[in-house]
């Protein structure tokens, strides 16, 4: 398993050298231009399902992430996958430059 998050880096009692980050064992530049799933649905998906009211305790919290990922249907996947793959198309179609006015 790699854990990827931009922003605070996973304990390395979890994860060992196997996360991706800024300064992770796995070097990720912050902001980059490769493109990530996290970066186009789970991160902001998972945010508006926990966070739709604000959690009461730790508990809570933590029930909430773990009903929000179970929730995430196939649909959902095949979709950001699609879109995804129409991202790196248009990245190839623009020689790498930014192509985020396509959109």
């Amino acid at each position: 398993m790699f854990y990827q998050q931009d922003g605070a880096p996973p304990t390395k009692q979890e994860f060992g050298e196997n996360w991706i980050a800024t300064n992770g064992s796995i070097r990720w530049l912050a902001r980059s231009p490769d493109f990530t799933p996290l970066d186009f649905f789970v991160s902001g998906y998972l945010k508006n399902c926990v966070y739709a009211t604000a959690p009461t305790t730790r508990a809570d919290l933590e029930d909430r992430v773990r009903r929000a990922i179970g929730s995430i249907r196939p649909e959902q996947l095949t979709s950001v996958t699609r879109n995804l793959q129409e991202r790196i198309q248009m990245c190839v179609d623009n020689n790498g430059q930014h192509f985020e006015q396509f959109l």
